[in-house]
Formats: structure tokens, sequence, C-alpha cells
């Protein structure tokens, strides 16, 4: 998606990356991918909670993560092992979602292309 940034807000869009790393590892990735974009901390995971895209890691996949050297404390919601379902959303001006792509196989994404489509069929923003 970070590829089509530019072409997002050529179409009037603004764009935002929700994640639950802390503020300190978001702002380092940022620099590092270097966008103009907002990134948003949800380190406690509560608009993923609302968005119903919150998952609970269990002990088995938790210790696998651990060996891995991945800090699932430092990563999210501590107290409940809570993760985000990779996804996406399209906010229409109204506030609507119009789109929502979710899926907890975080290894597939969605294609860039089909959010364009989505983009190009729905009102446009203010």
């Amino acid at each position: 998606m970070r590829d089509y940034e530019n072409k997002f807000k050529e179409l009037g869009y603004d764009v935002y990356f929700i994640s639950g790393d802390n503020i300190g590892d978001l702002q380092k990735t940022k620099k590092t991918i270097n966008l103009t974009s907002t990134f948003l901390s949800d380190q406690n995971l509560e608009t993923a909670r609302k968005f119903g895209i919150a998952w609970k890691v269990d002990s088995a996949t938790y210790m696998k993560m651990k060996t891995m050297g991945i800090n699932l404390q430092k990563a999210a919601d501590a107290k409940y092992r809570l993760l985000p379902v990779p996804s996406i959303f399209i906010v229409g001006k109204d506030g609507e979602i119009k789109f929502e792509y979710v899926n907890p196989d975080h290894t597939i994404r969605l294609h860039p292309d089909v959010c364009m489509k989505q983009l190009n069929h729905i009102e446009q923003p203010v």
C-alpha cells in the first residue's frame, strides 16, 4: 500500500496508518519507509477492538513468537495478548465505512489496485 500513498492522495484521500506499535517504534518505522502519511499508535488496541479486528494470541503462538524474538508485551496490548488483524478501511466523507478488507492471515495482503478500484467507485472526499 505504501507505494500507492501518492496515488491515494492525488484522488483527494487522506492516508492513515494505525499500528499496535508504541509511538517510538512507529516514528522509527515512518522514517525508515519515508512516508508522509499520518501514523497513529493504537498500542492498547482500543481502536482495533472497536473495529472488531483485535485477536487474542494463544499460548502456543505466544511462545513461538517469543522464541522468534518478537516481544508481544512491547508490540501490542500486553495484558490481554492481543494483536490487530491486518486490515484496510475506506471511510467516506460522511464518516461511513465504504469498504473494508480484513484478513487474519498476515501473509496475504490486499493488492493496492483493488483499493484504487474501490476509491474510484465511492464518492470523492471533501
